[in-house]
């Protein structure tokens, strides 16, 4: 009878792990990709390759980057959002639960290839530390202090990092989580890392804190972006109009990824 019991134990746990749900970025890169970067499974784990969008996103007003030697404008009126309704992100609209809608600043639209670099990149042959992963398309939010998703923290003293919170912002679900939300907190805590665009000797490994909407609707818009709290934006910040106090926005282009490229990290895997 004891191993009747056993046996029938084993069967559920196994039963258990075949069924994990996982969130709407990872199943959107798997279908779309074949793999997920950072997965822990080895069956999910891309090898080094950079990650995409396969179409573009629509443009909110994104700055055009500045020229060498040139800092960014500030964008005045489109900095300023009302209706901030708990601690999240600066004077942001329409929390669900713990998560924290971000204007939607979409980057200028154009296609990006699957894999390879940008066209900017075109010519250069050294490749840094950390291979591109996801590249981000609208500015960086920095975040407010508050009770998060994954528990509190002041965005003055700590760094980290909140990503999509997934489409449904009134009544979330398992099978509704971007990358993480207040029903499905699986990537809690887990450890990614943030560079600017094409300069890894500005790298950060922080922990996912949080999760916000940025007002994206789809994996596409939603699955790249990223939001900084304020300690972390003071070590990324080099432009002065990303210093000042009143400053809500990191500007320029990110890369992020989870940090598991290789699976030798595999607590920090994404589901």
């Amino acid at each position: 009878m004891n191993g009747l019991t056993c046996l029938v134990l084993l069967a559920l746990s196994m039963v258990t792990v075949d069924a994990t749900i996982h969130t709407m970025c990872f199943n959107y890169f798997l279908h779309k990709d074949g793999c997920v970067n950072g997965a822990a499974g080895s069956q999910y784990r891309c090898g080094a390759k950079a990650k995409y969008q396969s179409s573009p996103v629509p443009a909110f007003g994104l700055p055009p980057k500045p020229k060498k030697g040139q800092h960014p404008l500030p964008q005045g009126p489109h900095h300023k959002v009302p209706g901030r309704q708990g601690p999240g992100y600066h004077n942001v609209p329409g929390r669900q639960g713990n998560h924290h809608n971000v204007p939607g600043r979409h980057g200028q639209p154009g296609h990006h290839p699957k894999q390879g670099h940008h066209p900017q990149n075109q010519g250069h042959h050294t490749k840094p530390p950390l291979e591109r992963r996801y590249d981000t398309h609208i500015d960086i939010p920095k975040m407010n202090t508050g009770h998060g998703i994954c528990g509190y923290y002041d965005t003055n003293k700590v760094d980290g990092v909140c990503l999509w919170s997934g489409p449904e912002q009134t009544n979330p679900t398992f099978e509704s989580a971007g990358w993480l939300n207040s029903r499905k907190d699986s990537n809690c805590r887990k450890q990614v890392y943030i560079q600017r665009r094409n300069d890894p000797k500005t790298v950060h490994y922080v922990p996912v804190l949080d999760g916000c909407s940025f007002h994206a609707i789809t994996e596409e818009q939603g699955c790249f972006e990223i939001g900084v709290t304020r300690s972390l934006a003071a070590k990324l910040a080099i432009f002065p109009n990303e210093t000042t106090p009143h400053s809500n926005f990191l500007y320029g282009g990110f890369t992020w990824d989870f940090n598991n490229p290789t699976g030798s990290q595999s607590s920090a895997g994404p589901v």
